[in-house]
């Protein structure tokens, strides 16, 4: 049914008010906007006429405002004797039982209640469709109701709470439909009007408030509230799908919408695709059930450890959200995900398996190695274990090798004015404790998955090691690889549906290179504010005046060509800056199978002169998010010349990148992740003048020599003026100027 234009305008007639009142700082507000339509012949037939001072008392309207009266109160009065720590109850004003009577004037009634520390007002009144049936009434509520208990912090969610049985108390009507329109919306107090009072997550922000849910209804909660499950609709069509979502301490959990399932997929599958063989894996969740239906799809896995799980929450989810725990279409021994063999579940919480895992190896310290660590960090409580310094250095390093890797799965992405940084936040402590030489990890990359939204999209990678196969996997950029992996590594489904819905190789490409807006948090927090990339050398490169690509090759006798200045070039200038996207790079999977190629096949001659050129006149190139071998193919920096001295060196690539002001090595930044190219760039190290020859120290061309062959190779070099590279007499050249 739907108003008539009359019955439209009628509407502006219902008192919207709100009366405010000083409450305890940590009280909270919500209000409740409810139409619903009543068919019943009792109605008052008259619609309210203001200038004529109003009808006679609708029943039902002061029926329903006399029962959500009672209701509050009585709710109330169970709350603070409840609260109260001794279990006595009180001698409390706060819930006196008699409270006067809802105030009614024609088709509306009015009631009012204030208490210190619970006050709430309702306003209701009833408007009559005059067009296609004389027994249908809109009712409209819109109650605001403020709660504070003095001695339990978590009484705000009582007025939330208590509009939602509200809800349930006036669909309870035996003359009420079953569809109404209602919203709950937080409101702020005046001193706090503009703060952003709703996390994306809430149950607030997703369900109570928002219009574009429909037939939404708790279907299940237990006794403190704290976990509660909601049906409901994204559109009013009958043939829209249910969507069921359950909430822990009014946050979203996890989902039986396909948000749930991108969100399981981003956080599972980079991890245990990078690692070569993984076996054993543990996830720290309350709700790890779509986590676990993702790891179950690899062969290799023999060992899953679910910790700090919410059993409440587990058994609510497997009774109203079976589809969760359904693993049939992975054809596994079994179609339940949790009565699989590799799996078992931790009783207790982290404290106490860790205290028992310590008390195992209190002797030999011989503790069990896990593959992948997987941390769903949601709450405060859990913030400050999965987060913390003291346990990541006390007891999760020692879970792991040299080849493992931690995920955690925390927040979302900051603002993209980077204008949300703040020092006194768990996740940037975090950040903090990775990124620098004393973290006890290798490095580590942030991604998003935007399509996990509202559930968190913010994941974290730690490597155990900066270079490890596991790192090296990670980093890989060719799509193909990661989709073939999944080929081979995954358990056979079925036929008809994709191993994925959402995660494969492109998207693992693109999780490889962080948004802007981490850039730009990262610039402005006290991570990355002080760091050379940020305050000077991005400033720098976007300033025309530090680029200069006016040099020229020229022949000389020894060393067959020379790179020289045709200007004069000021320090700190940026030479010939197309060398960054004029270059090919191969990752080290492509190097080591062209290596192994040409070892196969001596005689590929092509191939052999290929991985001689990279060799000849590339350089390894790992920075943190790539690894393998770069050279330049089409620039002038391609002929630039080692320098034998320190006094003979008059370029080198880009100071700074990988490193902070102290020299020490940068495990964790968004600005290198996104900019990997910066460590390709050359600059002037010292002014030079036209006709200077341009050279770099070529030592910095191999991130490892082990048994000191390139440093042999390089004296050799100094000595004979004989490089890697056959020495030619390029006639086309302008001669060196002596």
């Amino acid at each position: 049914m739907h108003l008539t234009a009359a019955s439209s305008a009628a509407t502006f007639l219902s008192i919207i008010s709100a009366t405010w009142h000083l409450h305890p700082v940590d009280s909270a507000t919500y209000q409740l906007s409810y139409d619903g339509w009543f068919h019943s012949s009792n109605l008052d037939n008259d619609l309210y006429d203001s200038d004529a001072g109003g009808g006679r008392s609708n029943d039902i309207v002061k029926d329903i405002s006399s029962k959500l009266t009672s209701h509050f109160v009585s709710q109330w009065e169970d709350y603070t004797i409840n609260s109260n720590k001794s279990g006595e109850e009180k001698e409390d004003d706060n819930t006196a039982t008699v409270v006067d009577p809802p105030i009614c004037t024609g088709t509306r009634c009015f009631t009012d209640v204030s208490r210190p520390q619970l006050s709430f007002t309702i306003h209701a009144n009833t408007i009559q469709h005059l067009e296609n049936n004389d027994d249908d009434h809109l009712l409209r509520l819109d109650v605001i109701m403020t709660s504070a208990h003095e001695e339990d912090s978590h009484s705000n969610i009582f007025a939330r709470d208590a509009l939602v049985n509200a809800v349930t108390t006036v669909l309870s009507h035996p003359e009420a439909t079953m569809q109404p329109t209602w919203l709950i919306t937080e409101r702020p107090f005046p001193s706090k009007v503009g703060d952003n009072l709703l996390d994306a997550s809430s149950i607030e922000s997703i369900i109570l408030s928002s219009p574009n849910i429909h037939a939404k209804k708790r279907i299940y909660s237990n006794s403190s509230a704290a976990v509660e499950i909601w049906s409901y609709h994204q559109t009013t069509s009958e043939a829209s799908p249910e969507t069921r979502s359950l909430f822990i301490d009014s946050k979203l959990r996890t989902t039986t919408s396909a948000t749930a399932v991108a969100h399981a997929e981003a956080f599972i599958h980079p991890a245990l695709l990078s690692h070569t063989h993984p076996k054993n894996v543990a996830v720290f969740s309350d709700t790890p059930l779509l986590l676990l239906k993702e790891i179950l799809k690899y062969k290799s896995v023999e060992r899953i450890t679910l910790i700090d799980v919410d059993l409440e929450a587990l058994d609510a989810a497997l009774k109203y959200m079976p589809d969760l725990n359904d693993c049939s279409a992975i054809r596994t021994e079994t179609a339940s995900c949790l009565d699989s063999a590799q799996v078992e579940i931790i009783k207790g919480g982290l404290d106490t398996w860790l205290e028992n895992l310590d008390a195992e190896h209190e002797e030999d310290y011989d503790y069990d190695m896990y593959d992948i660590l997987f941390m769903d960090v949601a709450s405060a409580s859990q913030k400050e274990q999965y987060l913390s310094e003291l346990y990541h250095k006390d007891h999760f390093d020692y879970l792991i090798d040299a080849e493992s890797m931690i995920v955690v799965n925390v927040g979302s992405m900051p603002s993209i004015h980077g204008d949300d940084v703040t020092d006194q936040d768990s996740r940037t402590d975090f950040f903090k404790m990775i990124s620098t030489d004393s973290s006890c990890y290798g490095s580590a990359i942030v991604y998003e998955e935007p399509l996990a939204a509202p559930l968190d999209t913010t994941f974290i990678s730690i490597f155990s090691e900066f270079h490890s196969d596991t790192y090296f996997r990670y980093v890989r950029p060719m799509p193909t690889s990661i989709d073939l992996d999944i080929v081979q590594r995954f358990h056979k489904q079925d036929s008809s549906l994709l191993p994925t819905q959402f995660y494969d190789g492109s998207s693992h490409k693109a999780y490889l290179t962080p948004s802007r807006a981490w850039e730009n948090w990262y610039c402005r927090s006290n991570l990355g504010k002080d760091q050379y990339q940020c305050h000077t050398l991005l400033p720098k490169f976007y300033d025309p005046a530090n680029h200069v690509s006016e040099t020229e090759i020229r022949r000389d006798a020894t060393k067959g060509r020379g790179h020289y200045a045709v200007t004069d070039i000021p320090e700190g200038s940026f030479i010939n800056a197309d060398d960054s996207h004029i270059h090919l790079h191969m990752h080290r999977y492509q190097w080591e199978a062209l290596n192994d190629f040409v070892e196969k096949f001596p005689d590929a001659q092509m191939y052999r002169d290929l991985k001689n050129f990279f060799e000849s006149y590339g350089y390894e190139n790992e920075p943190n998010g790539l690894s393998g071998w770069s050279v330049s193919i089409a620039n002038n920096n391609t002929f630039t010349n080692h320098a034998c001295r320190e006094e003979d060196k008059t370029a080198a690539a880009v100071p700074g990148v990988g490193f902070d002001e102290d020299g020490n090595e940068i495990l964790f930044s968004p600005l290198q992740l996104r900019r990997k190219e910066l460590g390709i760039l050359t600059v002037a190290t010292r002014d030079l003048s036209s006709g200077d020859e341009i050279m770099m120290d070529y030592s910095s061309f191999r991130t490892s020599d082990p048994n000191g062959d390139y440093e042999r190779f390089l004296k050799t070099m100094c000595n004979t003026g004989e490089g890697m590279v056959p020495k030619e007499a390029p006639t086309h050249l302008p001669l060196e100027k002596k």
